[in-house]
């Protein structure tokens, strides 16, 4: 019994290790009650008994967990349309790289048309200025040659003392001086309209540019931005052209830096009077940090109807731990460490108090006592019996057939379910044609069909409008022909050294204008005739609308959904919760030739206790390889189609590393508390408890309790 005694002893030192069944450990109590306890008489020295010893007790609760990044969540501000993931899972973000696009093609073509009118403007502004500074020029010229002739007359000004001359000098300078004011005035008037032009360009250049940034800050904030460092450990499986609701989570980045172990909630009180808390991770203690949640934050995430959960930050500053690994938050609320202890069932109550029947060899002896702290089966004895004294016990073990001796091993369950091959980055190819009339004219791919960069996947036949068509080049011709004539003239005027601003500014605009029409020719002449629609780069196609050969098809109507297949991750069912961000697996398949084989992989999403209810799932994501081709080349159907769930995953869970294993069929429990019968070095059978971190089919294991080497036996 001392081996137990000390067992026990180190263990309270060390501390608990993680307990993988649902719900706490044992709960240890006060005296007991006479509820609780029926009143006995004495059976006689043939009744079994147990040896009253020196054990450690404890009121403990254990937490099963596992150790997770913090996590981040991620949602559009406004209600927006997704189009698709910019990053995928697994794959890590930096600050400012985009995460989620929203469809914005509606903006993009605003953007697109303000483009071209800024630069109309600013050729037209160009223009205007370069006539307007030439027309200057030409007013200064003028002025310089009144001015010119004004001063020459005034070399001939008479002496002033020639009254009269003088005054007939005044006379005749009159008309010079008015036309030079006149000059001045007109080259003047020039130069306000100029810099009423630069003035109205400015404002008008302004207000587009204002007009484009606003059109491209709501691209901006159609777009989802990492704001620190993360890995995408969770995002929603949205399809593009679904419509997602302002400030709904649909991604979430962990840090995977920062490791954090979320339990059942936990309140501050209870953490407050706890003697102790730590976490328990592959057989050794480690120290965490809890992260209180204010009772507003409480209410409001009670009222929205979210699981609530307690947060700690893991400190391993050896970096011994890692995502995934499973870990046991231990709360002790009181312990008691080296007492005397009897088994609780050997405790009778009358309404003196409590009291027992020591054997003293030959009678069993009426003993009063007094009694302390509990736990499943033991109760600690303050008075009334002193150690190695035997007392009269159900719990007294005899020496049973078969036996064990306990070793260690590795403890783990198994995970296996069949998965489906998911492609983050996927979308639907749109009809593009804008203008005229377009119908299908064949479909040269089937659904799950791989396709290669710039294979042909769908057909159209356009028909053009070609009144508009007309009309445009109607309207060119007449420019070209129009600008014929000008440039005749321009030249025709050159010869003659003739300056007529008017033509030279005709034909600046004629050239605009026929610009402008070509432009708008362009974009009703880009699709005609036989269109092909082709695969913008190597992937799969995951779904086909319900379309024809000679169905008209609208702009922007979907065609097919592609997906790239070098991003890749298969989805398996989780509703038990039991896979955890990190978790190594194996996915096997059937090859082409029927041969069963696998690719490792790796939980790369996290538990649903990490992420708000928008962001919960009854699924995972297990990554795949670079080198996972062979998936696709051995996954066919008949007829070469891709087949999504041909895919078994098995993944050891709540893997646990030497060990104590103990025969399932060796242990009993009584109130959350696990027993086995240890044989001594004598002979005798001592009933020992121990901490079970867990079982199986086969085993529990160990956490505290029970030593390698110890020999057990049972029925």
């Amino acid at each position: 019994m001392m081996q137990n005694k000390n067992c026990v002893k180190n263990c309270i030192a060390v501390g608990l290790s993680m307990i993988l069944l649902a719900g706490c450990g044992s709960q240890a109590e006060t005296t007991a009650t006479s509820e609780e306890i029926v009143l006995q008489e004495p059976v006689g020295i043939s009744a079994n008994y147990d040896v009253a010893q020196y054990r450690d007790l404890y009121n403990y609760e254990l937490y099963p967990s596992v150790v997770a990044p913090y996590v981040t969540e991620y949602a559009f501000e406004k209600d927006h349309v997704f189009k698709e993931y910019a990053i995928a899972p697994g794959a890590t973000a930096e600050p400012g790289d985009a995460l989620v696009y929203s469809e914005t093609r509606d903006i993009d073509k605003q953007v697109e048309e303000l483009d071209e009118e800024i630069e109309d403007l600013k050729t037209d502004h160009l223009t205007d200025v370069d006539a307007m500074q030439k027309d200057i020029k030409d007013a200064k010229d003028a002025e310089y040659k009144v001015a010119e002739g004004v001063a020459a007359f005034y070399e001939w000004e008479p002496d002033e003392s020639n009254q009269a001359a003088h005054d007939g000098f005044d006379k005749m300078i009159l008309k010079p001086q008015i036309a030079y004011k006149r000059a001045i005035q007109g080259r003047e008037r020039l130069e306000q309209s100029l810099k009423e032009i630069n003035e109205m360009y400015d404002l008008e250049l302004a207000y587009k540019e204002d007009t484009k940034k606003r059109l491209q800050d709501k691209v901006t904030d159609a777009t989802i931005q990492a704001k620190e460092k993360g890995t995408v450990v969770a995002c929603s499986l949205l399809w593009g052209g679904e419509t997602v609701g302002k400030e709904i989570p649909i991604m979430a980045l962990g840090d995977t830096e920062t490791k954090v172990i979320r339990t059942t909630y936990i309140t501050k009180t209870v953490i407050a009077k706890a003697e102790d808390y730590y976490a328990f991770i592959n057989g050794k203690r480690y120290e965490v940090i809890y992260q209180p949640i204010e009772n507003e934050e409480y209410n409001r995430l009670t009222q929205d109807g979210q699981t609530v959960y307690s947060s700690f930050y893991l400190q391993d500053p050896n970096n011994e731990v890692a995502m995934g690994d499973a870990a046991t938050l231990v709360l002790i609320n009181e312990s008691r460490s080296d007492v005397l202890c009897i088994p609780y069932d050997a405790v009778k109550v009358e309404e003196e108090g409590s009291y027992c029947y020591v054997y003293d060899g030959e009678n069993s002896v009426y003993t009063e006592l007094q009694l302390g702290l509990k736990d499943g089966a033991y109760v600690e004895v303050l008075s009334g019996i002193k150690p190695g004294d035997k007392v009269l016990s159900a719990e007294g073990a005899a020496l049973q057939k078969n036996r064990a001796t306990l070793e260690k091993g590795t403890f783990e369950n198994q995970y296996e379910s069949n998965g489906f091959l998911y492609y983050p980055f996927s979308w639907w190819i749109e009809n593009p044609v804008e203008t005229g009339k377009a119908y299908i004219k064949e479909i040269l791919v089937t659904e799950s069909q791989q396709v290669k960069t710039g294979e042909t996947l769908m057909t159209l036949e356009v028909v053009s409008d070609d009144i508009e068509i007309e009309r445009c080049k109607k309207r060119i011709e007449r420019l070209e022909e129009r600008l014929v004539k000008l440039q005749a003239k321009k030249t025709e005027n050159d010869g003659r050294k003739i300056i007529d601003r008017q033509v030279e500014k005709n034909i600046t605009a004629n050239i605009a204008e026929t610009n402008r029409v070509k432009r708008t020719l362009a974009k009703l002449s880009k699709y005609s005739g036989t269109v092909e629609i082709q695969a913008p780069k190597d992937g799969i196609i995951t779904e086909i609308n319900e379309l024809k050969p000679g169905d008209m098809v609208w702009g922007g109507t979907k065609l097919l959904q592609f997906a790239d297949s070098s991003v890749r991750a298969i989805v398996v069912n989780d509703k038990d919760a039991v896979l955890a961000y990190g978790n190594q697996a194996t996915v096997e398949y059937v090859d082409v030739n029927g041969a069963r084989q696998s690719v490792p992989g790796e939980v790369i999403t996290v538990d649903n206790s990490a992420l708000s209810k928008d962001l919960k799932k009854d699924w995972m994501l297990i990554s795949l390889p670079e080198e996972s081709q062979q998936l696709f080349d051995g996954s066919r159907e008949d007829g070469g189609k891709w087949s999504r769930d041909l895919f078994t995953v098995k993944i050891p869970v709540r893997q646990v590393q030497d060990v104590v294993l103990v025969p399932k069929q060796a242990v009993s429990a009584v109130k959350g508390s696990f027993y086995v019968n240890v044989v001594q070095e004598d002979g005798t059978v001592t009933k020992t408890g121990f901490i079970s971190g867990g079982s199986n089919n086969n085993y529990h294991w160990a956490i505290c309790g029970l030593d390698e080497g110890m020999e057990i036996c049972w029925e």
